[in-house]
């Protein structure tokens, strides 16, 4: 676990560096958003992305194991009457919850410990923080639900 861990941080930090430094030759700029707005809004997309799909994959592996056993059949009886919808956004919440955590968390708990070390910044970088993640998986979900109704409407 710890060689994949090593080698999977070091794939998406490989991505991120490579994006950045595309994206700074590119010299990509928006009406809405600065270049500093654009590098921090690409970084998030890539680590939460990356951490997304890694607890996507690892929960794929965990149910593939899960159903070559005996017990797993109650537990897919258990989850089988659920909405998509909910299943989707309680998957993905726990790896919104980690994010959440790790890039507003810490540096809030160390703006307690630090009186006076939020600045306008931080706020701007935390609205980027908040929302950037919801973005990548409304579409996600979208696609489930149609994929699901389409699959439910062909039965």
């Amino acid at each position: 676990a710890a060689v994949v861990t090593f080698l999977t941080a070091l794939v998406v930090n490989t991505v991120r560096i490579s994006t950045a430094l595309r994206m700074r030759q590119v010299h990509l700029e928006t009406g809405w958003f600065n270049r500093n707005q654009l590098h921090r809004f690409e970084g998030i997309f890539i680590y939460f992305g990356f951490l997304l799909l890694s607890y996507v994959l690892s929960e794929r592996m965990r149910i593939g194991d899960a159903s070559s056993s005996e017990t797993a059949s109650t537990l897919t009886v258990k989850t089988s009457g659920e909405r998509p919808t909910s299943t989707l956004f309680r998957r993905a919440g726990f790896p919104l919850l980690i994010y959440y955590a790790t890039t507003l968390g810490l540096p809030l708990a160390i703006s307690v410990y630090r009186a006076g070390t939020l600045t306008a910044e931080f706020w701007e970088h935390s609205l980027f923080v908040l929302i950037t993640p919801l973005l990548l998986i409304l579409p996600l979900a979208t696609f489930r639900c149609y994929r699901i109704h389409r699959a439910r409407r062909n039965a």
